[in-house]
């Protein structure tokens, strides 16, 4: 939601930037999930920089260790989780939790709102639930992860259906492999949205005085 000047001189906001970064890690994903030889795969480099990034985001071990071809999902899972902080940093340029435009669209929606009640209650919820998945990240509480992995830990054959397709078939692998860090993204984005427009989303217009 990149910040522009409309015609009547005031700012707007496109998702294009967002866009076009996600097109981009869907190209390394197909990349190093089809194209990539095997022979550079398993290079040196290649394999170090995979390490590496596996040492810091657990679920690349994790999505590795059960896939068909572990050395191609390893550089395919590091190389997007490489991706995940550039496009969350490209989220919040584009789509400015703090801006006022971005406060100004949601007092706008809120003041359309028909139910009032039922907003608060969802807005509270989807605090909760965001804010758990973020706590489960960093280790603080237990729950099902993105970034440790820990949604598809087991026996792939035991999982439900939605979480074995990364572990069936290198489509399968690519494809989530560029999806988690983008819905990982999604959530820190959404988030820190919500939480720094709570009272926004609480707004109450004044009455019209009656004449």
């Amino acid at each position: 939601m990149e910040n522009r000047i409309d015609q009547a001189g005031k700012k707007e906001m496109t998702a294009r930037p967002v866009f076009i970064a996600m097109f981009v890690s869907a190209l390394l994903a197909a990349t190093t999930g089809f194209f990539l030889s095997s022979d550079a795969i398993t290079s040196k480099y290649i394999a170090s920089f995979s390490s590496l990034v596996a040492q810091i985001v657990p679920c690349v071990s994790v999505m590795a260790q059960n896939a068909i071809d572990p050395s191609r999902a390893q550089i395919t899972w590091a190389l997007q989780w490489t991706c995940f902080p550039i496009i969350l940093m490209i989220w919040l340029w584009s789509g400015p939790v703090w801006s006022k435009e971005m406060k100004q669209a949601i007092l706008k929606e809120t003041s359309e709102s028909s139910s009032i009640g039922k907003r608060r209650l969802v807005l509270i919820l989807t605090v909760f639930a965001l804010g758990s998945v973020i706590l489960s990240d960093f280790g603080v509480v237990d729950l099902w992860s993105f970034f440790r992995g820990s949604i598809f830990y087991g026996v792939p054959s035991k999982m439900p259906l939605i979480l074995r397709v990364p572990f069936t078939s290198n489509f399968g692998m690519a494809l989530y492999a560029w999806f988690v860090p983008i819905a990982e993204a999604f959530c820190y984005w959404m988030f820190l949205l919500l939480v720094v427009n709570f009272k926004s989303y609480f707004y109450l217009p004044e009455p019209v005085p009656k004449s």
